[in-house]
């Protein structure tokens, strides 16, 4: 178990955490360097005059554009540049698993360790993500970690989430909206609307080497990694 999982003596309210002290939490003096998209509509829109910019932008100077009212975005890992290539990678700070209770099993994820955040994406599903003690530089690591929790049935119910896979991935800010038509709510008789993002759970004092979050599994984050999966994820690969 790490020894920076105790609960903090002064717990924030996840309600007050905005995108900008998020980013600036999990990548420290590197948060303006991360990498973040912000847009409306169906991240799932296929129509190309409709399509989404999923263009990475540098936090630093972009922060703005991830306002409440869009479907907002976050890369896991610092890039050389603001391009998600595995080229040009830098280092990964969090993992984050997505779909908790809508393709992942909640037995299968409590038997990693308490997570530094939850974030609810949608009625059904979850983000879970742990911050690392130390930024991870090997990109091999991170992927076979994700591949690993893959292989060993981490991911349940018969699904498989490409986006699982690869150091390029993004995940839900907090402070957005999940734009997918699917995922509409209608609170109050006042007709749909797409869900908003929350911070249910907000722990960034636990944080863990990337071997903690291998263990559980027994993941051998030294394998020889598959080209197959080391490509960079397109729009289509975006978790919920």
């Amino acid at each position: 178990m790490s020894e920076n999982t105790k609960p903090s003596e002064q717990p924030i309210d996840p309600k007050t955490v905005t995108n900008k002290l998020f980013l600036q939490t999990i990548f420290g003096s590197q948060w303006e360097r991360a990498l973040i998209t912000a847009f409306r509509g169906d991240p799932a829109e296929k129509d190309p005059t409709k399509k989404p910019d999923w263009t990475a932008k540098l936090a630093g100077a972009w922060y703005d554009l991830a306002t409440p009212t869009k479907n907002t975005y976050f890369c896991i890992s610092v890039f050389n540049g603001r391009r998600r290539l595995k080229e040009e990678f830098v280092a990964t700070y969090v993992i984050v698993a997505d779909d908790i209770g809508e393709k992942i099993d909640l037995a299968d994820v409590e038997k990693l360790p308490p997570p530094s955040y939850i974030l609810q994406t949608s009625r059904e599903s979850q983000h879970w993500g742990w911050i690392l003690t130390a930024p991870e530089t090997e990109a091999k690591r991170v992927v076979n970690l994700i591949n690993g929790w893959v292989s060993h049935g981490f991911i349940s119910l018969n699904q498989r989430d490409s986006g699982m896979k690869g150091v390029t991935r993004y995940m839900r800010l907090p402070q957005g909206v999940n734009g997918k038509p699917s995922k509409v709510v209608n609170i109050d008789g006042s007709g749909d609307r797409p869900f908003q993002c929350e911070l249910i759970e907000w722990n960034p004092d636990r944080k863990f080497n990337i071997n903690e979050l291998a263990d559980p599994f027994d993941i051998d984050l030294e394998v020889e990694i598959e080209s197959s999966t080391a490509k960079t994820l397109d729009a289509e690969d975006i978790a919920d």
